[in-house]
């Protein structure tokens, strides 16, 4: 979260495979003002909706949004946030379970679907001893590895021909 200390307030988070949700309570914590967390495994993610919940209660004062959507992340990004009649998202953390091969085809479809804002970062956790290629489209601007675990921060490429 350090990496991202000046861009969380306010933020709109989009955690697309979270777990316990741990990762976006932190993110809460931090000043996001939206956080959706997508989990597919509804014990899951109902544990990540109790968590994410708990920690906005604690908030005095303008309390963040939080959603938690019980699908598969692949699923639902489909069709974009405006399939969806959402707001697109400053900060994108991606992190898949690693043997499944996620990483670049979520990444595609947050690409396709103009889920993320510009001017925002998608972060993709991934295990540090097969770090995925960075799609076409994308460029890794932060590369960090933390023993087992490495994080990169990436952004969309700026097509020089928008035709």
């Amino acid at each position: 979260m350090n990496l991202l200390a000046d861009r969380l307030r306010g933020c709109r988070w989009l955690d697309a495979c979270c777990g316990s949700g741990a990762v976006a309570c932190e993110a809460l914590q931090r000043g996001a003002a939206v956080v959706v967390a997508i989990e597919r495994d509804p014990r899951v993610a109902a544990l990540a909706r109790q968590n994410l919940q708990a920690v906005a209660a604690g908030f005095a004062t303008s309390r963040p949004m939080v959603t938690v959507h019980t699908a598969d992340s692949l699923r639902w990004l489909v069709g974009g946030p405006q399939a969806r009649q959402l707001d697109c998202f400053d900060i994108i953390y991606l992190d898949p379970p690693w043997s499944e091969g996620l990483h670049a085809p979520l990444t595609e479809l947050i690409r396709r679907g103009g889920w993320l804002a510009a001017g925002g970062v998608l972060i993709w956790e991934c295990p540090t001893a097969a770090v995925p290629v960075v799609p076409e489209g994308w460029n890794a601007k932060q590369l960090r590895h933390y023993g087992a675990t490495t994080l990169m921060l990436m952004e969309p490429s700026m097509d020089p021909d928008p035709r």
